[in-house]
């Protein structure tokens, strides 16, 4: 198991109204890094968690904590799950820094693995969802495969076993679609139109989409990125998306759509589709930096 004084020899701290979270720093490059907590879209989500002392909350793909503790303030119970050992370290250690260890429960696995038969009052979800080229490692916490949606297929269709009569379900995606709708809304629809559920998608930025050309161009150096082109068309996945999605029930099925009422502060890396893609330029330029030095390290 590996400890928290082994992981955190470098870290960020960041507070975020009045709790305060550890991870990895941002400079960070190993494949298993924790994402800092950016003041942007996951704490967005975490101001929309709405639970009671009766309910029992799980986060699936839990990172460093950010949602499993902002519940944890309001819940009976939380469960965070993470494949990642060292978010789950996080994790534990941001419980203890916060006071909420006690309604805390985190655990090492994948997606609902470690709570296979529980059901849950509400599931909260910021996943994997950064499409890549094939065999393109950039960060475990980033990684949503080809079209960016490997983990977030995996976190709608296994929802509906572990939610109650009752139970919610809150789920933030970037999402690559056509220009006229994301390609996440075929899931969600397919998982919970059986429930008669009401699915509302909140637009996160004021431009609802973007053409996705300047983000595939982006890897233009890595060697599968003609293959991975080659299947973005084929799939007419050719804008993205980015959004919250709140699944609830309902007295019969719909989707309805609406657009963020409260503006993000814009910052270099956040609250906006150019903050979004300077964060992706500026990951990649990292990973690009530390790959050169590996294979041609300094001499002395």
């Amino acid at each position: 198991m590996l400890s928290c004084h082994t992981l955190m020899d470098s870290w960020d701290t960041v507070n975020v109204s009045n709790s305060q979270f550890v991870s990895d720093a941002v400079a960070c490059e190993e494949y298993d890094r924790v994402m800092p907590v950016f003041d942007d879209e996951s704490v967005y989500v975490a101001r929309r968690i709405e639970v009671t002392r009766r309910n029992i909350v799980l986060d699936v793909g839990t990172g460093c904590g950010l949602l499993a503790i902002t519940a944890a303030h309001q819940a009976r119970t939380v469960v965070g799950v993470d494949v990642n050992p060292r978010a789950v370290a996080y994790a534990r250690k941001n419980a203890t820094l916060n006071e909420v260890a006690d309604r805390c429960l985190f655990l090492p696995g994948d997606l609902y693995a470690p709570v296979a038969g529980r059901t849950f009052d509400l599931i909260v979800c910021n996943p994997p969802f950064v499409p890549l080229p094939t065999g393109y490692r950039m960060f475990l916490s980033a990684d949503g495969g080809r079209d960016g949606m490997d983990v977030v297929r995996r976190v709608i269709f296994g929802a509906p076993r572990h939610l109650p009569e009752g139970g919610r379900l809150l789920l933030l995606t970037l999402s690559l679609g056509s220009d006229a709708r994301p390609l996440v809304f075929c899931y969600l629809r397919k998982a919970f139109a059986p429930r008669c559920a009401r699915i509302v998608t909140t637009h996160i930025y004021d431009q609802v989409r973007i053409g996705a050309e300047p983000f595939f161009r982006l890897f233009e150096d890595v060697p599968s990125y003609p293959e991975w082109r080659g299947f973005l068309a084929q799939q007419q996945l050719t804008h993205l998306y980015y959004m919250l999605h709140e699944v609830e029930p309902h007295d019969r099925f719909e989707h309805l759509e609406r657009h963020n009422k409260e503006p993000l502060e814009q910052t270099e890396f956040s609250g906006s589709w150019d903050g979004r893609l300077n964060r992706f330029r500026t990951w990649l330029e990292r990973k690009r930096g530390a790959r050169q030095r590996e294979h041609h390290p300094p001499t002395v």
